[in-house]
């Protein structure tokens, strides 16, 4: 049952393009009505349903499909450059569908400067908020977010504090400590990124 229920979860995340491996699970349990926890699967046994999801259904143009998100987060990171953005998630991962919005960490003086930063550039962006686990840290945690779309790909962009180098967020699927990967880092991952005749 673990796996049935891992199985729609991953389901879920993959054709609705979520970020929230919680939210999933609950929606996976609930249509399958499964009310013993001991048979929900944790965040790694999603993930591991989730590849195999990726390489069953969406193999054909997976690689493009990443491609094209990673090429707009390193565009979202290039205008952002100010605020050290990092790329993190399934997109960083290479387990992004193609609804999958980018994920990218910043850390901004103030959320105010990143507001008038996307402005400069003509980029409007809808205000939210991220619950987040940290290293060291037993309760999550909100942080602001900012969501806004660069070459038709949705961008959400995550506000740390200046604390939060010390204790980086976990990521949802491993639960290690995770800060993601620079600008630079992002580049040598395109760098063997297959790139279709129409760009995708």
């Amino acid at each position: 049952m673990r796996q049935r229920v891992a199985a729609e979860a991953a389901r879920i995340i993959a054709e609705l393009g979520i970020l929230d491996f919680a939210g999933a699970r609950r929606k996976a349990v609930a249509r399958l009505r499964v009310t013993d926890r001991r048979q929900w699967p944790d965040n790694a046994e999603i993930t591991e349903a989730l590849e195999s999801y990726r390489a069953l259904f969406q193999a054909g143009d997976r690689e493009q499909v990443l491609g094209r998100l990673r090429r707009a987060g390193l565009k979202a990171m290039d205008l952002l450059a100010d605020f050290e953005p990092r790329l993190a998630g399934p997109v960083r991962d290479g387990t992004a569908g193609e609804h999958s919005p980018v994920l990218l960490y910043l850390f901004p003086d103030s959320p105010k400067n990143v507001v008038i930063g996307l402005l400069d550039n003509g980029v409007y962006a809808d205000a939210g908020e991220r619950r987040m686990r940290f290293s060291g840290d037993h309760l999550p945690q909100s942080r602001p977010t900012l969501r806004f779309s660069v070459e038709d790909v949705d961008i959400e962009a995550v506000l740390l504090e200046p604390a939060d180098r010390s204790r980086p967020p976990l990521d949802p699927a491993s639960g290690r400590p995770d800060l993601g990967l620079a600008a630079a880092a992002v580049a040598s991952l395109l760098e063997d990124q297959p790139r279709s005749d129409s760009g995708v």
